[in-house]
């Protein structure tokens, strides 16, 4: 369910969602983008829907670079998913040679290593599951929701909210209980609800790009099916599928029951 907010993205509450036993319960969990534009009324919007908790997924970085505005009351935990990010730049709050000179950047950087963009993102999300850094702080981030629920609702984030915050919404989807088929609907529906802000920023790079550099920017800004399945076939390449990726993060059946407990309504 879209949260309709100002100045943060793709903004949702993954309240809803069919789960094994019952539906995900709404007013607890939530995920967007970076909080470094939220407005006053986006503060208090939030506010109203119970916000008691905010987990930072980006790097230490990312966050002096671009801090969020916090609210009064509200808990701030960093959770940094990975440890270094191949742009470092807010979108939405930069001009068009900026954001161009800095995909740019990125997509030769890529160019040099043989990589397509897809195969980029591929590779990142690869990494979620091989990466010793990235597991632990998977596992830290769904095991703290098991292990402190809070007596309202939980907002995780990253920059785009799509790719860091993609995989940990689906670890805990699976975790509660959700199909694959629901996992990837929500993972999808940030193409969706990025839309107006994607389309935003693409008007501002289309100038100063050619037009084939504009679909290379293109696969960077936006998610694909692709990078999702990746993921989950790196859980199956090495784990015999994302039970085994689970456990290995140290997510236990005893956090599976907090996890139903706290965030399902039966």
């Amino acid at each position: 369910m879209k949260i309709q907010l100002d100045g943060i993205s793709n903004a949702r509450d993954i309240g809803g969602i069919p789960v094994d036993g019952g539906i995900v319960a709404t007013g607890r969990l939530l995920r967007s983008g970076e909080h470094s534009r939220m407005t006053e009324s986006d503060g208090k919007r939030l506010a109203a829907c119970g916000l008691r908790r905010v987990i930072d997924l980006r790097t230490a970085a990312e966050r002096d670079n671009v801090p969020d505005r916090k609210i009064n009351g509200v808990e701030y935990v960093n959770i940094p998913i990975i440890q270094a990010t191949t742009f470092g730049i807010s979108y939405e709050s930069a001009d068009g040679p900026t954001i161009a000179l800095k995909l740019q950047q990125g997509i030769r950087r890529m160019h040099d290593k043989g990589e397509t963009p897809e195969e980029h993102m591929q590779e990142l999300y690869g990494r979620f599951v091989r990466n010793d850094h990235c597991r632990e702080h998977i596992g830290q981030f769904v095991r703290l929701l098991a292990d402190n629920p809070t007596d309202g609702a939980t907002l995780w984030h990253c920059s785009a909210g799509k790719d860091r915050v993609g995989v940990c919404t689906a670890v805990l989807l699976h975790c509660l209980g959700a199909s694959r088929e629901q996992i990837k609907a929500d993972y999808m529906l940030t193409n969706e609800l990025t839309r107006d802000n994607m389309t935003s920023v693409v008007n501002k790079v289309r100038p100063c790009v050619s037009p084939e550099m504009m679909q290379l920017v293109l696969k960077m800004l936006y998610v694909d099916e692709s990078y999702i399945d990746t993921f989950f076939a790196e859980c199956d390449r090495l784990y015999d599928g994302i039970d085994g990726y689970v456990a290995a993060i140290g997510v236990t059946d005893e956090h599976k029951r907090k996890l139903a407990k706290n965030y399902i309504l039966h």
